[in-house]
């Protein structure tokens, strides 16, 4: 550690940064010289292999494209069915609810009714605007609608 010289001189220079600085022109020119000298023929002939292989890889993929963008709007569609079946269902529930809560009311309100005309003490009663026999003169309700 106590031997170590700071004081370098040009020849012992680490990074010669200056013949970095030189010799880099000097090696890209050389290099666009080299790509400039190359046969244009065989850059087109490049170029038209690479689109024919393009084009050929298009052609060979698009079905398959197709087919998976067809399956998709199938799929979409089939989603886009069940959501508005749940929203359907969810918004007509209320509305359903209340309506057979009064049919049911209704209905079972006639149903006590006509069970009290059929054990009555009368000798008919009208059921569907037919006279119908009481169950004390032989009627039945099997025999009913």
């Amino acid at each position: 550690m106590e031997n170590t010289n700071n004081n370098l001189t040009n020849k012992e220079e680490i990074a010669p940064f200056d013949l970095i600085t030189k010799q880099l022109p000097k090696k890209l020119k050389m290099l666009k010289k080299t790509i400039a000298n190359t046969s244009r023929r065989r850059g087109y002939t490049l170029l038209v292999l690479v689109l024919m292989y393009f084009a050929v890889g298009l052609a060979l993929t698009s079905p398959i494209a197709i087919q998976n963008n067809t399956q998709l709007k199938d799929t979409q569609l089939e989603v886009a069915l069940d959501q508005s079946e749940n929203i359907a269902i969810a918004t007509a529930s209320p509305i359903k609810n209340y309506i057979i809560g009064e049919i049911y009311q209704k209905a079972q309100q006639q149903f006590i009714e006509h069970l009290n005309l059929n054990k009555s003490s009368a000798l008919t009663y009208p059921c569907q605007n037919e006279l119908t026999p009481t169950e004390q003169n032989g009627g039945s309700m099997l025999q009913q609608y």
